[in-house]
């Protein structure tokens, strides 16, 4: 069984049984913000994953990717500050949507 698989069993069985559940995005992104915080050392994205009153950051298909991503090509890839960029535009509550410039992808 591969390391992520088991460790994604555990937390989702113990957030079955806990007092509140976690959606399948909402995991899937902690995961890899988790992954990202081993491979960069001063990662700033607090609240990527949402916090009950934003939106999560990462799709599915971000998190999948960054989780299976090697430290290396994630620091040569600058994924650490675009998935930076990324939670901070999309917490930014002063940027109005239609001035907003389109997210780039954070996945190398």
């Amino acid at each position: 069984m591969k390391p992520h698989l088991a460790l994604k069993l555990a937390v989702a069985g113990t957030l079955l049984f806990g007092t509140a559940a976690i959606d399948e995005r909402t995991l899937e992104c902690e995961q890899a913000i988790s992954h990202l915080r081993s491979c960069c050392v001063n990662l700033d994205a607090k609240s990527a994953c949402g916090d009950g009153c934003s939106p999560v950051t990462l799709t599915l298909d971000e998190s999948h990717c960054l989780q299976d991503s090697s430290c290396e090509a994630i620091r040569s890839s600058s994924v650490c500050e675009r998935v930076e960029t990324a939670s901070r535009a999309a917490h930014d509550t002063t940027a109005n949507e239609t001035d907003a410039p389109e997210r780039e992808e954070v996945c190398p």
